[in-house]
């Protein structure tokens, strides 16, 4: 895992806003403000082979519930199959105000017993397994405001779902 803090330049922090479903993006053609992002964390940390990136932003509130899962691509993973990501980052790229929603990972077996806990802070990058079990904590006040990356060396559901709807 790696953390960093103050990660972004300034003029990447509130650049993207909320957008609904998960989007795909192969590297090349910049059109969404999110590309300005993901190319700046590719850039950063040099992921290798990457065929594109799935990504999405989410909006956490008091009652959201989300359980302990590991990032994968949804749709096989809906039919028993379990293909996990090759690369996963979570970004606070948004100013945001909260009580809770950390991000929870894993470090013991899957009894999930002992976990480390990160504090969602505004500008703030987590790079992780995504093979790791994680999950967000509760939230008792505000909003958490994240933008999550995978990374694909294989192209995932995602990707062919957005080249069908081109």
């Amino acid at each position: 895992m790696i953390l960093l803090d103050d990660f972004l330049p300034t003029h990447l922090t509130n650049h993207v806003k909320h957008f609904e479903n998960i989007s795909w993006w192969d590297g090349a053609t910049k059109s969404e403000p999110a590309h300005d992002v993901i190319e700046f964390c590719v850039d950063y940390f040099q992921p290798e082979g990457m065929c594109g990136f799935e990504y999405w932003y989410n909006i956490c509130y008091h009652g959201h519930v989300n359980s302990w899962h590991f990032d994968k691509d949804e749709e096989k993973g809906l039919n028993g199959k379990f293909v996990p990501a090759d690369w996963s980052c979570v970004l606070y790229p948004t100013e945001h105000s909260l009580w809770g929603g950390f991000l929870e990972i894993q470090t013991a077996d899957e009894t999930r017993t002992e976990v480390e806990r990160i504090a969602p802070r505004f500008n703030r990058c987590v790079v992780l397994d995504p093979g790791v079990w994680h999950r967000v904590s509760g939230i008792w006040s505000g909003e958490r405001h994240a933008f999550l990356i995978n990374g694909w060396r294989n192209p995932p559901t995602t990707a062919q779902l957005h080249e069908e709807n081109k």
